[in-house]
């Protein structure tokens, strides 16, 4: 089916050219060993389908150490809105960032 879904990351490269779309871009991180951010993978899945205009991104945080360090992740599920190459948003499990403690790490 041409059913559109999720692109999976599994290379930095890949996430260079997730940066160089035009369209809203929704990076997702999850990981198996997190049953919350599995069930939130399901949703996203769904929003996929329905917002064509929108790219949807999945990373796997234990197959992308490396990528998930390099954008400090520290918790999941996580959530990273990119437009025009600029980070708008991101959200943390359920709770948004406080963006002014982030910024002292």
């Amino acid at each position: 089916s041409m059913e559109k879904g999720m692109e999976e990351v599994v290379r930095g490269e890949e996430y260079e050219g997730v940066l160089e779309k035009e369209s809203l871009v929704v990076v997702y991180l999850w990981a198996s060993w997190s049953e919350v951010s599995r069930k939130v993978r399901e949703m996203m899945q769904n929003l996929a389908k329905e917002f064509d205009d929108v790219c949807f991104v999945e990373i796997r945080c234990e197959m992308m150490t490396e990528l998930v360090q390099a954008l400090e992740v520290r918790n999941v599920p996580h959530c990273i809105f990119i437009k025009n190459k600029v980070v708008v948003d991101e959200l943390e499990g359920a709770v948004y960032l406080d963006r002014n403690r982030s910024q002292g790490r």
